[in-house]
Formats: structure tokens, C-alpha cells, sequence
């Protein structure tokens, strides 16, 4: 996945231990992303009317471009060896407040029951937490794919092929990570800098995540065992008062 640009909003509380040396806790509004593609071999389980899942193999190309927004919760230790320097380094905890997604599907390939399939497209539009199984607007149209009634929808929610779980959104709600930052002041309170975010947790639901690639031999779902952790560079504009 390719990280994106997004924007992060906050306010800080400073406590200060000695002349150098102190304590800061934040609240940090952060939008972080990433653009996810895929294009090669693959599987699709389509939704039929009756609720039967109707396997076909093929050809699958996909773009996601991802959106998730986090209330964060940093605390850190701060060093000023000099009026115009800071450095600061510490942990925060992430709550997952939205997450979507919006892209393109296109598939093309043979069902279970040996029956060809077109090539199609289908527009995606996901809520990863508001989204329910099956959500989708709009019909397309409709297929006839092993002699189960498929209704193809003008958009497809993040659940549509695959249900949603007991076990949580495709994103998991709590992140923990870690960071360090270098800020430059000119005069007492204005200051720009830079800050690295190194996550420590997998932000993707493993009960959602599995290989694009193939299937099992009893044609279920192949878990991928990675961990799928955040990586942020921020620039920052503020002022302390």
C-alpha cells in the first residue's frame, strides 16, 4: 500500500520539570491513508439474490484509495538545550474515528460451476464502520451465474462480498505508537517542525485479512499472517502559550 497526504489538528498541555526538561500531553486530530492496488490472479464470492455465495475465479484489478481519522493521545518527554530547539520523543494511543475508502473493481473470470464471466466494473464506496453485509446501492444489473440470480449494485460497500464479523471492522478501533520530534522556535511561542509516528499494532482485523491471491483446497480464504502497521511523517505549524 502507498501512504497519501492527510492533515492532523491539535492542542498540547505543557508541564515543565526544569528549565530544559518536560512533559507534554496532546490531543491530536490525524487523518492518515494509503492507496491499495491489486492486479493479477484472484477469486470473487458474489452475493446471490437467495444469499448463496457464488465462487469465481479470475482476473481481479483493484484500486482503494483508504481514508481513516483517529482522535490521538501523544505524551511526551521534551529537551530544550536552546531557546529556538526542542526535541521531544513518547508514546499515544490512536481511537479510530471514520474510516472509508472510495475505488474501482474490475473483474473478468469462470465460476465454480465452469460458467464464464464478462469482464465488469463496479465502483466501490466503503464505510469500514458503518457498513453492514451486503450493503450497496444502485443495481447494475443482473447476472445469472450458475443458476443463481446476482445483482450487480451501482456501488458495493466494504462488506458486500465478504461479511461483516462479530470480531470487528476491517480496521481495528485502537492504535499505539510511538514518536519523535524536532521543532524550531522563533520567539516564545511559534514554531514548525517535524515528527515521526512509528506504530506498534496491526491496524488490519486479521478475522478480514487474507491473500488476494488464491484460495485454500476446500476453496475458503487464505489468513495472511503479516502485521499491517502505521508509518507517519508529519510537518507542524503552532504555537505554545
Amino acid at each position: 500500500m502507498v501512504t497519501t497526504s492527510g492533515f492532523m489538528i491539535g492542542a498540547t498541555a505543557n508541564y515543565k520539570l526544569l528549565d530544559i526538561l518536560g512533559l507534554r500531553g496532546e490531543l491530536v486530530f490525524s487523518q492518515l491513508g494509503g492507496r491499495y492496488r491489486y492486479n493479477g490472479l484472484s477469486y470473487l464470492f458474489f452475493p446471490a439474490d437467495s444469499g448463496k455465495k457464488i465462487l469465481a475465479l479470475g482476473n481481479k484489478s483493484l484500486t482503494l484509495n483508504i481514508s481513516n481519522a483517529y482522535f490521538y493521545l501523544p505524551l511526551s518527554v521534551t529537551l530544550r538545550p536552546i531557546k529556538q530547539i526542542e526535541l521531544s520523543a513518547g508514546a499515544g494511543a490512536g481511537f479510530l474515528i471514520s474510516s472509508t475508502a472510495v475505488g474501482q473493481l474490475r473483474f473478468n473470470g469462470i465460476t465454480e460451476g465452469g460458467q464464464a464471466i464478462d469482464s465488469f466494473e463496479l465502483s466501490l464506496a466503503y464505510n469500514y464502520l458503518r457498513d453492514q453485509t451486503g450493503d450497496a446501492t444502485g443495481n447494475k444489473e443482473t447476472l445469472l451465474l450458475d443458476g443463481e440470480a446476482v445483482s450487480i449494485p451501482q456501488k458495493a460497500g466494504a462488506y458486500w462480498e465478504a461479511p461483516r464479523l462479530e470480531q470487528g471492522t476491517f480496521f481495528n478501533r485502537f492504535d499505539f505508537s510511538l514518536h519523535a520530534a524536532l521543532s524550531f522556535y522563533f520567539g516564545k511561542s511559534l514554531f514548525v517542525g517535524g515528527k515521526i509516528q512509528y506504530g506498534l499494532t496491526d491496524v488490519t482485523n486479521n478475522a478480514y485479512d487474507f491473500s488476494a491471491y488464491g484460495l485454500d483446497a476446500q476453496n475458503e480464504r487464505i489468513p495472511r499472517e503479516d502485521k499491517d502497521i502505521q508509518i507517519s511523517y508529519q510537518l507542524r505549524v503552532g504555537f505554545n502559550f
